[in-house]
């Protein structure tokens, strides 16, 4: 009888049964007709060729099956994840044990951490089997597929602005033959790292009177932004930011301008800042802290002193009764503006070709809010305050400075307090009055600066030069480069650059970056 016809007879139950189960059709097929008694005999050759079995699978079953088991499943399927399973445990527990740190530029937006530049994934495996036991050893494959799938973390790019004592110290403690001289250097590293720590813990501190702000100004951008080879040996006109933050990075502000209309120091900076804490909801707090970086020439000045001075005497709201002012340790000045920067350079990075300034105000209005300098906010002549207040002594060397607002008589009184160090307190650090004898500030109103600055001669040359090699020569008729044109044109009727010498002169002063710590006080 042909296989179709047998399997015709059977019932629709055990039909299903074969059809579901190739493997196991020869095997169904025989107990069926041994419990139906049909009397059909079957031909074992044409059994066997019309399903594919051979004489050894047949008697292997059957021989199993005479023994009372159950044939088990030897072909395919994973048979290793089960045994491999504690060791895939060991992998997760090393890898989740490492310290990895958040990005720095767009810590708001990303979970991934990561590892220092020096490691790798080949160097943590190898750490991985030197600190387990031979049987929980994995391949190098294995430990990389669950580095990869179970885990969101990247390795750090080599740092290209590292401390310079932190190198300096650990260079000097490595080659150190001296145990007293290097006990004594591993101390000085030890306090270091502690001051710089107690720097980060004063920004994560939330206080519920308090606001806090973090300004500082972003590395200069060229106009036009250009990809091309000439842009990078020619001078061109640099554009501003400074941002304002809070220690979350959200909704940063930006304080736009181009170097037609002012330069980069103390004056720009302290004018944003009036303008900013005139703007910056106080509600409810009583004190303002300050974030910004120890720049000689722009934020750690007496300028921006005097500047704060007046604003919490004069200009800030009832409520407001101090101002903390805190500068980080020199080397280590990562704060939140500068992942609203890092925001920043990942929309320029897609876009190599800016013509205008009012293409970086497109692009600088995607990540925060922006302010216009001559349209939403005016530069304002802050050096007239040293007329009436004097200069903080020792500036370069103060972490911080507190400023307390008094109301006595129907009038404000505020006085400063300089401290060397965070936390550590000395008999020396007294409050103090900067107004000068027989000075009165009283109804002193500070006046705006003219909103012009003259281009030296060398660069009104270059940048014609490059205009035409990347708008042709007939660029001066173009409608959107009227602007180059018109700064050009007035730069070269300018004969006196005094101003942009005193501006030069002004950013030249003395970074606290460039000085050295002695002292151990935190």
């Amino acid at each position: 009888m042909k296989l179709c016809h047998m399997i015709s007879v059977l019932p629709t139950a055990r039909k299903r049964s074969i059809k579901n189960e190739p493997k196991n059709r020869a095997l169904n097929l025989v107990y069926f007709l041994k419990r139906e008694n049909t009397g059909i005999r079957v031909c074992q050759t044409f059994f066997r060729n019309a399903l594919g079995l051979t004489n050894h699978r047949i008697s292997h079953v059957a021989k199993i099956i005479c023994q009372g088991e159950v044939p088990k499943e030897n072909r395919g399927g994973d048979h290793t994840s089960a045994k491999s399973a504690t060791k895939r445990e060991k992998v997760v527990e090393f890898i989740g044990q490492l310290k990895g740190q958040e990005s720095h530029y767009n810590r708001a937006k990303s979970k991934r951490i990561y590892l220092p530049a020096h490691l790798s994934i080949a160097r943590l495996h190898k750490m991985f089997t030197e600190s387990v036991d031979s049987q929980y050893k994995v391949s190098y494959l294995m430990f990389r597929k669950i580095f990869l799938t179970k885990f969101n973390i990247g390795f750090s790019s080599p740092a290209s602005d590292c401390c310079g004592q932190c190198t300096r110290l650990t260079h000097m403690i490595k080659i150190e033959n001296d145990p007293k001289k290097k006990s004594e250097l591993s101390l000085q590293y030890r306090v270091h790292n502690k001051r710089v720590k107690c720097f980060y813990e004063m920004m994560k501190e939330k206080p519920e009177d308090a606001v806090s702000l973090c300004f500082d100004l972003q590395q200069v951008q060229p106009l036009p932004r250009t990809p091309i080879s000439d842009a990078f040996y020619s001078h061109q006109i640099s554009f501003y930011s400074l941002c304002c933050v809070g220690m979350n990075s959200k909704n940063p502000t930006f304080y736009l301008w181009t170097e037609d209309l002012a330069s980069r120091g103390c004056t720009e900076i302290g004018s944003a800042l009036l303008s900013h804490l005139n703007e910056v909801p106080l509600a409810n707090k009583t004190v303002i802290r300050l974030f910004c970086d120890g720049c000689g020439g722009q934020n750690k000045n007496s300028h921006i002193v005097h500047t704060l001075l007046y604003w919490l005497k004069f200009e800030s709201p009832l409520n407001i009764t101090q101002i903390n002012l805190t500068f980080p340790v020199r080397g280590h000045s990562f704060m939140p503006a500068d992942r609203a920067f890092g925001r920043v350079e990942k929309l320029l990075r897609k876009h190599p070709t800016i013509e205008t300034k009012q293409g970086y105000h497109k692009l600088y209005a995607e990540v925060g809010a922006i302010k216009i300098l001559g349209q939403d906010w005016f530069i304002k002549d802050i050096k007239e305050l040293q007329t009436f207040y004097k200069k903080v002594d020792g500036i370069s060397d103060l972490k911080r400075i507190v400023f307390k607002k008094t109301r006595k008589n129907n009038r404000n009184n505020v006085t400063v307090t300089c401290y060397q160090h965070y936390r550590f307190e000395s008999t020396n650090e007294i409050q103090q009055s900067l107004l000068k004898k027989n000075k009165s500030d009283q109804g002193f109103q500070l006046n705006n600066m003219e909103l012009h600055r003259s281009i030296p001669d060398k660069k009104k040359k270059t940048l014609r030069k490059l205009m035409a090699e990347q708008f042709g020569e007939n660029w001066e008729s173009q409608e959107n480069l009227k602007w180059y044109q018109q700064i050009l044109c007035t730069a070269e009727n300018q004969s006196d650059n005094s101003h942009l010498r005193e501006d030069h002169h002004e950013l030249d002063e003395q970074c606290d970056c460039l000085e050295e710590e002695d002292s151990l006080h935190i």
